[in-house]
């Protein structure tokens, strides 16, 4: 299951065009420390 911070990062993640993708990805790790 993926949390999203907003509508706008689950449609980076569907759309899978947007390099804003990795960012927020590694900052949803960063701070989970997964």
């Amino acid at each position: 299951v993926f949390l999203f911070a907003n509508s706008k990062c689950k449609r980076y993640f569907h759309n899978r065009l947007k390099p804003s993708k990795l960012t927020w990805t590694a900052m949803y790790r960063k701070q989970h420390k997964k």
